[in-house]
């Protein structure tokens, strides 16, 4: 009689071991690499909203400055938190830029308050100092921090820039 055995092809423990610690090795890996590029993509989107804020932020009121006949506050050479234009239409007049909490806001003669930055960031400081001469139709340097608002105070969500800018008054 033949008995013909089966061979049955298996893995030892010790292989089973290895495959298994290899494999939770490439998962972590991958997760690890997974969860840094989502807090990269985090801050990312952060940080541009924070500029792109701040961008049409300043462009913004350096298009008023640039618009108005001139600046009533603050007097020359001085610096407020505040600024107060002249501008043509009289039903706009004055038009007074101001900070109001951690927001910027506008009012436009008697009109009511407009909020000029979003409720994603806040505005921590704001500076108008009128640089213009007495003889000059003037020209306001403008400074104002801009930062990320984080109400569970995440790291990837902690942003703020210093914005820069200055306008003179185009009347002639």
């Amino acid at each position: 009689m033949n008995l013909h055995r089966k061979t049955i092809k298996a893995y030892t423990l010790v292989e089973v071991l290895i495959y298994v610690g290899l494999t939770s090795t490439l998962m972590i890996v991958i997760v690890s690499l997974v969860t840094f590029l989502l807090q990269n993509r985090v801050k990312s989107q952060t940080i541009n909203e924070v500029e792109s804020q701040g961008t049409i932020l300043m462009q913004q009121i350096t298009k008023m400055i640039s618009n108005a006949r001139g600046i009533d506050s603050p007097a020359s050479g001085t610096s407020a938190n505040s600024l107060t234009l002249d501008v043509y239409n009289s039903s706009n007049d004055p038009t007074v830029i101001f900070l109001n909490g951690s927001e910027l806001q506008i009012t436009e003669g008697v009109q009511a308050p407009i909020t000029l930055t979003s409720n994603k960031v806040s505005l921590n400081q704001v500076s108008f100092t009128n640089s213009g001469a007495a003889t000059t139709n003037g020209s306001v340097k403008i400074t104002f921090t801009l930062s990320y608002n984080n109400p569970g105070n995440l790291q990837e969500f902690n942003y703020q820039q210093i914005f820069y800018g200055s306008a003179s008054i185009n009347y002639q």
